[in-house]
């Protein structure tokens, strides 16, 4: 339901064909730079800017990593920008960027972030990224996970995130991605590695939409139980 997350502490950056060069180590730190192919917009109802042409994605990484006795800091900074031209409403620029850490110390392990965008939505992929008007909507999100590791291989987690955008001031329907106030979840996890290949899950979510014109709110409470198998 949550798509791990997406829209609700952190936005979807998609697969795509790239181009990108990665650095050699430096002391810790990494940089990295790339040309992306765009993505498709999923322009909802709600929107009358289409069709629209787009430029290539630009993006950029720094990074660093330290380990010390009994834990390990990693600390990274990623932006992203791109051109969009919506044929009834002229040239639009999309940006980002996100600032985030982890911290692992003994059993604890801590990871939080921070992401702004301009004309980038909420959904991933475009979703609430334009008004009706064609404008860029503002929007920026954070998550924050604190865990412990029993004995390496059983983690407990709980986390929280939370997604926002700015009004369309030209839209007037009640609902959907045009209206998106604010996404917000937190989630209880017990994740334990039976193997190296295989990870039993159980997650309990409360997820909370709610809206710019609409006094209500949506609210979901998600159980999940699973496993994943890698080889």
């Amino acid at each position: 339901t949550s798509l791990g997350r997406i829209g609700w502490g952190y936005e979807y950056a998609n697969w795509r064909s790239q181009i990108r060069w990665t650095s050699v180590d430096m002391g810790g730190f990494k940089v990295a730079l790339a040309v992306a192919d765009s993505d498709d917009l999923l322009q909802p109802a709600d929107y009358a800017v289409t069709p629209y042409e787009k430029d290539a994605r630009y993006e950029a990484s720094l990074s660093y990593a330290t380990a010390f006795d009994g834990g390990s800091v990693k600390l990274w900074l990623d932006g992203m920008t791109q051109k969009i031209d919506l044929i009834d409403a002229g040239d639009r620029k999309t940006n980002a960027y996100t600032v985030g850490g982890q911290l692992v110390l003994g059993g604890f392990e801590a990871v939080a972030a921070y992401y702004d965008g301009k004309g980038q939505g909420i959904g991933g992929l475009g979703l609430g990224a334009f008004g009706a008007d064609g404008d860029e909507r503002d929007g920026d999100g954070y998550y924050a996970q604190l865990g412990y590791r029993f004995g390496g291989q059983t983690f407990v987690a709980a986390s929280y995130g939370e997604s926002t955008l700015d009004r369309d001031n030209s839209n007037a329907a009640l609902g959907g991605f045009a209206d998106l106030d604010e996404n917000s979840m937190y989630t209880i996890g017990v994740y334990h590695d039976v193997t190296a290949n295989l990870k039993l899950v159980a997650e309990y979510s409360r997820m909370e939409t709610e809206y710019h014109l609409q006094s209500d709110e949506d609210e979901v409470d998600v159980l999940s139980i699973g496993g994943f198998i890698s080889w």
